[in-house]
């Protein structure tokens, strides 16, 4: 029988041994296990981690994925609420749709440089997350991929990124939000990625920034910088509500930029 997974230094057989039952269909994992074991770590061989795989396995707290991942599919660890850490490879590509919502005890998280796009809801709820760094492969971030993650910090967003989709960061945001290149920061029903994040103190918009949605930062009660390119300046006060104009700070983009 083949071995799927290894817990701790035990290897857990297939599938007799789970409380559910386990597949392996074309080297994806298929059908979530209440897994009672703290510490798990996936067969290399797996290429992706299918949908709900491990929804809702409330006991484990650390997991490591071989090499040969490529996928995390939707809901593939959401409410893994004792989860804590979690070792992506970087033969991972995608990062489905609330792949790892409500992780309520994930503080940090390294997306690897080979993704390139981050799911609706990916990381939602994770309320105790607060380091998050987003690589430059990263093109699209998904509708409130990291929404009400109220413990995060800093964020930066970089110059790959050329989709923010609604309520991406809403009441997310501690306190600086560095946003290195964008279009838009508003989707097509005038919604905002950033709307109501309540602990922002400051924000760095782009040159590139061509259409800014009239309530971007409403809701933002403690927003007190908003610091924009010299070349942009009028762009944003002309755009910005005036009750917000005392908070632009201006400053000059470096030689290339």
């Amino acid at each position: 029988m083949k071995n799927i997974t290894k817990y701790l230094n035990e290897t857990i057989q297939h599938p007799t041994d789970l409380d559910r039952e386990a597949v392996v269909v074309n080297n994806v994992l298929k059908h979530a296990s209440e897994i009672n074991q703290p510490n798990i770590e996936v067969e290399e061989g797996t290429e992706a981690i299918g949908n709900d795989y491990y929804n809702a396995c409330r006991k484990i707290q650390t997991v490591k994925l071989p090499n040969s991942i490529k996928g995390i599919g939707d809901v593939a660890f959401g409410n893994c609420s004792a989860l804590t850490s979690i070792t992506i490879p970087s033969s991972v590509t995608s990062i489905g749709s609330a792949a790892f919502y409500g992780c309520s005890s994930l503080t940090e998280i390294v997306i690897p440089n080979s993704v390139t796009s981050i799911g609706p809801g990916a990381f939602a709820y994770c309320s105790s997350l607060k380091n998050i760094v987003i690589p430059n492969s990263v093109t699209q971030i998904g509708y409130s991929a990291f929404g009400f993650c109220t413990s995060l910090t800093n964020i930066v967003i970089p110059n790959s990124v050329t989709s923010i989709g609604d309520k991406a960061f809403c009441c997310a945001p501690g306190r600086k939000l560095v946003i290195r290149n964008i279009r838009k920061l508003v989707t097509e029903n005038e919604t905002t990625p950033v709307k109501n994040a309540s602990s922002l103190t400051s924000v760095t918009l782009p040159e590139s920034l061509t259409e800014l949605g009239k309530d971007v930062f409403l809701g933002c009660e403690k927003l007190e910088t908003i610091y924009v390119p010299t070349t942009k300046a009028d762009f944003y006060r002309e755009h910005l509500p005036e009750t917000l104009h005392d908070k632009i700070v201006e400053f000059e983009l470096p030689n290339g930029d």
